[in-house]
């Protein structure tokens, strides 16, 4: 089964009451088609429900080979197994908000 975990970093994430734009890294199953389908299609669906998103998607052994969540410090927020059934998402987009209300509110979450 392909499945997409999504990570945010970066200012947002780390509780900076200032940022610029939400910072997410989308790190897939496997290299195959499918696998790469379901990344390209969660990002469409992140970016069209949230503005000012930078997406970055990674392969789990090009990640592996990078670091990249180590170095970033990225925090899990969740994984999407099935764009069908939008629980992923919805679990994912709803942890965004609740991020984003905080900071609204001069609040930080880490």
């Amino acid at each position: 089964m392909n499945y997409v975990d999504v990570y945010g970093f970066g200012s947002f994430f780390n509780g900076n009451i200032l940022f610029n734009d939400i910072d997410l890294l989308l790190v897939h199953n496997d290299r195959s088609k499918e696998s790469c389908i379901l990344a390209i299609e969660c990002k469409r669906k992140l970016q069209n429900a949230l503005e000012n998103l930078h997406i970055t998607m990674l392969s789990e052994q090009a990640e592996r080979s990078f670091l990249f969540m180590r170095t970033a410090q990225a925090q899990h927020l969740g994984r999407v197994e099935e764009l069908i059934n939008s629980q992923g998402i919805e679990r994912i987009l709803v942890s965004i908000r609740t991020r984003l209300d905080m900071h609204a509110h001069g609040g930080i979450l880490n």
